[in-house]
């Protein structure tokens, strides 16, 4: 299940700046903020992709700087 979760607080206002999870199967892949207003779906679905993008990214550079140190002593 791929489910994006609106995580604001309760007494966040209904338009507005609100938290968010891209999550699939209850694990947290990315989090996000989105600016939500009346009739714009479409944004947070890309606002949510950017933030999964994201985030692949960022897990790809750590484990590269995880790997420069045994790179190192192989040469």
């Amino acid at each position: 299940m791929l489910a994006i979760v609106n995580v604001s607080d309760e007494d966040t206002p209904a338009v507005g700046i609100n938290q968010y999870e891209v999550r699939i199967n209850y694990r947290v892949i990315a989090t996000f903020e989105h600016d939500r207003q009346y009739g714009n779906a479409a944004e947070c679905l890309r606002d949510a992709a950017d933030a999964v993008e994201r985030c692949n990214k960022e897990r790809q550079d750590e484990l590269l700087k995880s790997l420069l140190p045994l790179m190192n002593r192989m040469k």
